[in-house]
């Protein structure tokens, strides 16, 4: 699985076969169909592996942290995945398009996780799932883009992030004072 991350991360998902992957460990292709059954299968393997490592690194993020300051380390942890892991990362975004119920399950986990944080501004039950969604949907769109190269005006890309999580910290104080 290390072996097909790393490919993934460096060529691109469907850049990804078993020839190279093969290539890549030194050993026969047909060696490969002792550890996994088919690509789709290595496909949603390393989905579900994005999804854990995302989940991950958001906790680890804003463990200690509330606040302004959990929501600011969150989408830097976030962005920081999805730059460190662009091939990891897109594995998340086909897999939001087509979902299953596995797929729904981790995605779920990312949500309650963000929702955790956004307690903190008195958020919960509806408003909360709402403003995580729309947190995450946030982010989730920027990431994506920047990955895949769509942001083009010379303005600096950072500056655009800060501004967005400006943005978003923004709509969570109106959320929690409207709510509060």
């Amino acid at each position: 699985m290390d072996a097909a991350a790393k490919l993934v991360d460096e060529q691109g998902l469907d850049e990804l076969t078993f020839v190279g992957l093969a290539e890549e460990m030194g050993v026969e292709p047909a060696a490969l169909y002792n550890r996994v059954s088919s690509m789709d299968a290595l496909r949603a393997a390393l989905t579900y592996r994005a999804f854990r490592e995302l989940a991950q690194a958001l906790r680890a993020a804003t463990q200690g942290y509330s606040g302004d300051t959990a929501v600011v380390k969150l989408a830097l942890a976030y962005r920081l995945y999805a730059q460190q892991h662009p091939g990891l990362y897109e594995t998340l975004l086909r897999a939001l398009r087509n979902p299953d119920a596995g797929t729904e399950s981790a995605a779920g986990a990312i949500i309650e996780l963000i929702a955790d944080v956004l307690r903190d501004y008195g958020l919960d039950g509806d408003v909360a799932v709402h403003a995580a969604r729309s947190l995450r949907s946030a982010l989730h769109g920027f990431v994506a883009l920047e990955v895949g190269d769509g942001f083009t005006l010379p303005q600096g890309v950072d500056e655009s992030f800060e501004s967005l999580v400006d943005l978003l910290l923004g709509g969570i104080h109106a959320i929690a004072s409207e709510t509060g």
